[in-house]
């Protein structure tokens, strides 16, 4: 109390603004730390596998398969195609559930707005995706070591000096680009992206061009 009176008032707002910094991103980084390690967070993340449109594959757990899940049972089924669209044909003996229901046969890719469904078999699920007119099995497991061993993210302590104070104005204006430089020169993104302009104005009037990507 008496270090808080020996404050001028000015000092005194500043720290209470850097309280508040601090437990801003506190609860920022608890909240991460959250969403990495639920249930089907990115901590789950055990694959990623490319599939060859129009082609029946086997999933399932071992050398034996089009597609190696390295999870469940040897054989988990069959997946086929039909005019672009995906099913998957559980295996004689092999046990999934979607939406908590058991199923023999699930659409992997709906024709309409629906999400893809997320096939689960004990703590292991893979969901369809789609890239660029190509699919893939995103493939998770609740067990995986990444999220069952996981101890938190090293950060640097809360320096309340970069902080700073400024206020967003976005531009009408969009273009396209042919393609995304990444932070490292050498790699390119080739997907076309429209990119929207938005100028920061900082607190001793220098404007900072951003571009945001969708």
């Amino acid at each position: 109390m008496l270090a808080c009176a020996m404050l001028s008032p000015l000092a005194l707002d500043q720290a209470l603004a850097m309280t508040e910094h601090q437990q801003d991103i506190a609860a920022w980084r608890a909240s991460r730390t959250e969403r990495l390690t639920a249930p089907d967070g990115w901590l789950s993340l055990i694959g990623l596998h490319w599939l060859s449109t129009g082609k029946a594959q086997t999933l399932g757990n071992g050398d034996g398969n089009d597609v190696d899940l390295e999870r469940g049972p040897q054989r988990l089924g069959t997946l086929t195609w039909d005019e672009g669209r995906a099913s998957f044909t559980v295996a004689d003996g092999a046990v999934i559930t979607v939406d908590g229901e058991p199923a023999t046969r699930v659409d992997l890719n709906p024709p309409d707005e629906r999400p893809a469904p997320v096939v689960r078999f004990g703590s292991v699920s893979f969901q369809m995706l789609e890239r660029g007119g190509k699919y893939a099995l995103r493939v998770k497991d609740n067990d995986a070591p990444t999220r069952t061993g996981f101890t938190g993210i090293p950060y640097f302590d809360i320096d309340p000096s970069w902080r700073i104070d400024a206020r967003f104005e976005v531009r009408a204006s969009a273009r396209c680009d042919a393609r995304r430089r990444s932070c490292v020169p050498s790699l390119r993104y080739r997907r076309r992206r429209c990119q929207r302009t938005v100028s920061l104005l900082m607190y001793n009037n220098r404007a900072i061009s951003l571009f945001l990507y969708p």
